[in-house]
């Protein structure tokens, strides 16, 4: 490859990582959090926590799922701990102490969705699905960058909202479609 397309491919690569960052900016704000809400991130490891397996559920292995910092999901379990969204397991278990989402857990992860799926929704309004299904396989991509694919991850979490919260899949889906009708007629 000649220097020019290096230079050139380089500073494509800089657009592409200024624009994640703006992005994820928006993203991460705690959007039409109560004060008992939970934040994105929390919302992520509460998920994470009901996807895995009981002895999947120490701090290391979450960490790991969601590809952070063990330093930065021992500060979020805490909060999750002191709001009654979580709760220990294992306690005989120093070194490894498992955690177990509440009903109250629960609970805050189905207000968390419904109260953020418009502001999602709102995100990809502009893109076909075939424009989303190639985003996600670029991400995908990038998120391999670590050797953690996320593929697995991401079907879990569709497939457990779909079968565990099938009223809460049906209440977005139709305020979704209301909202696309709404847009449409006016």
């Amino acid at each position: 490859m000649n220097p020019e397309n290096n230079r050139e491919k380089l500073l494509l690569m800089w657009h592409i990582y200024t624009s994640f960052l703006s992005i994820v900016k928006k993203l991460d704000k705690p959007v039409n959090k109560s004060e008992d809400g939970l934040t994105p991130m929390q919302s992520m490891v509460v998920t994470t926590m009901l996807l895995s397996p009981k002895s999947q559920t120490m701090l290391v292995c979450i960490a790991k799922t969601l590809g952070t910092t063990k330093q930065n999901i021992n500060r979020i379990l805490p909060i999750l701990e002191r709001k009654g969204y979580i709760i220990k397991t294992d306690l005989n278990r120093k070194r490894s102490i498992r955690h177990e989402v509440t009903e109250a857990g629960r609970a805050a992860l189905i207000e968390y969705v419904e109260k953020n799926t418009p502001d999602m929704t709102g995100i990809f309004d502009n893109m076909t699905v075939n424009e989303m299904n190639t985003l996600y396989e670029l991400l995908r991509k990038l998120n391999i960058y670590e050797s953690f694919d996320y593929l697995n991850f991401t079907n879990d979490v569709s497939q457990y909202f779909d079968e565990q919260m099938p009223e809460l899949c049906d209440k977005i889906v139709d305020q979704y479609e209301l909202d696309n009708q709404q847009s449409i007629t006016a």
